[in-house]
């Protein structure tokens, strides 16, 4: 079987993102998926997801078994000190976010992967003239993942309706003003990690949560909301959020993004905390069975399936004519 490494950069469990979910498809489609997590257990032996995928503790053994994979697969500027490390066929740098401090060390990864995803239309007009094989390839969901789980978790049903939900990282990206209104008008609900910005007093932090629970919590939510502030990092991003709100069937408000762009007649966007709360309003009121049934048919057209099909249809090329 062909081998996928991914050197140390996130733990498997956190908040399970785009890497674990584009390599989870690689181990599902045949693939042996060697995953290095960021917290480093020396001597630790790896283990194996549900799904497959080797889950590495020990970073100088798993380069150790693995002495020639078919793909380096880096996703943050930090990996290119992975590059003379992992004697990969072909290297892929999946250039995720836009974070101006790392632009230094990212030159260096478009100087030697050999093709380049983005996951933004953003991040793709940014960056496609940098290297011969930059290619856009979108975030996604598991749409059968978040199908019609009402199960209500016990620490949720004590917070009263209407719950406004934010699910993910609370990172400098994240509009505080916004936020403390929601929370002052709401109960809002976050659940994630608190990454470098705290959570307003007046909201409910559950703080993270299992991917396997998720759906119970997103199904629960009767708002799904995504407040940005209008900095380069946040026209760059492609909230994975956003699909899995949908995939729930939640309405969605949002600060206005490129990356929402395209699911404009579904998604409100608001400028400014006032006209986010009242849009958070109109969402609330303006809310169907037809309307939940058109979002969660807008994201299955995001399946980390169709994702990974166009990743295998881009791999193909590649080797058929590098």
């Amino acid at each position: 079987m062909p081998e996928i490494f991914y050197p140390p950069t996130l733990d498997w469990n956190f908040l399970f993102q785009r890497p674990q979910q584009i390599l989870r498809q690689f181990s599902l489609h045949g693939w042996t998926v060697h995953y290095c997590n960021k917290t480093q257990k020396p001597g630790k032996k790896y283990e194996k997801s549900k799904e497959g995928v080797i889950i590495h503790h020990d970073y100088d053994l798993a380069l150790k078994l693995v002495t020639k994979p078919e793909i380096l697969y880096i996703t943050s500027p930090l990996g290119s000190k992975h590059i003379k490390k992992v004697s990969a066929k072909t290297i892929i740098y999946d250039c995720l976010d836009y974070f101006p401090d790392y632009q230094d060390r990212e030159k260096i990864l478009f100087r030697n992967a050999d093709l380049i995803f983005t996951s933004s239309k953003y991040l793709y007009q940014k960056k496609y003239s940098e290297h011969p094989d930059v290619y856009l390839v979108e975030n996604g969901c598991q749409p059968e993942h978040f199908k019609n789980n009402k199960t209500i978790p016990e620490r949720l049903a004590a917070i009263p309706k209407p719950r406004i939900g934010f699910s993910g990282a609370l990172g400098f990206w994240v509009d505080s003003e916004i936020i403390k209104k929601v929370s002052e008008n709401f109960s809002l609900v976050i659940i994630g990690k608190e990454f470098g910005k705290n959570s307003p007093d007046s909201g409910y932090f559950l703080g993270e949560v299992n991917y396997d629970d998720l759906p119970a919590y997103l199904n629960n939510f009767d708002v799904g909301i995504i407040p940005f502030r209008n900095i380069p990092t946040s026209k760059a991003a492609s909230p994975l959020k956003l699909y899995e709100y949908l995939a729930a069937g939640l309405p969605v408000v949002s600060t206005p993004l490129p990356a929402v762009n395209d699911f404009n007649k579904i998604v409100y966007q608001s400028n400014g905390a006032d006209n986010f709360i009242e849009d958070i309003n109109k969402a609330l009121v303006n809310n169907s069975q037809k309307l939940v049934k058109i979002r969660k048919e807008k994201a299955a057209r995001y399946s980390w399936t169709k994702i990974y099909a166009r990743i295998t249809k881009i791999l193909t090329h590649y080797n058929n004519y590098k």
